[in-house]
């Protein structure tokens, strides 16, 4: 499409694409021409069989592959708009075996820490009745 366009003027695709990159008011214009490329290319495929569509077809092989090869290229350039969406969805069951095994498990647990005796450790440093230590007398480990 793109390539087809700059060839008839005789302008190189790169040199297209970096015009059109570094004049603002073409950036959406351009967006906009691809946008609507594509919502033709995906509304022909519903009517691949009628003869004054662009991709028409006889053959209903040819059809196939036609339509298959413009829904790739929707797929991968549109993902959002023309991808397929996939639904995981999971559905988690405990027996009730499970949660019965997790709930002795989980007393037993419970009973272990509190039978545990503990004992509190202060750790609150004591003011020191010794002099401050100058910092020429450190020379020496230095």
């Amino acid at each position: 499409m793109l390539t087809d366009a700059c060839d008839e003027v005789f302008l190189n695709v790169s040199t297209f694409r970096k015009y059109v990159a570094t004049t603002p008011e073409l950036v959406d214009a351009f967006s906009d021409a691809e946008q609507r490329g594509y919502d033709a290319l995906a509304d022909s495929l519903l009517t691949i069989h009628k003869p004054g569509n662009v991709h028409a077809c006889v053959d209903t092989k040819e059809m196939k592959i036609v339509s298959d090869n413009a829904k790739w290229l929707l797929e991968k350039r549109r993902n959002k708009q023309y991808g397929q969406k996939v639904l995981v969805e999971t559905h988690v069951t405990a027996d009730r075996a499970i949660i019965d095994a997790l709930s002795r498990a989980r007393d037993r647990a419970t009973r272990v820490i509190e039978d545990v005796p503990y004992t509190v450790i202060d750790i609150t440093p004591l003011p020191s009745s010794s002099p401050a230590v100058d910092d020429e007398d450190l020379s020496q480990f230095i």
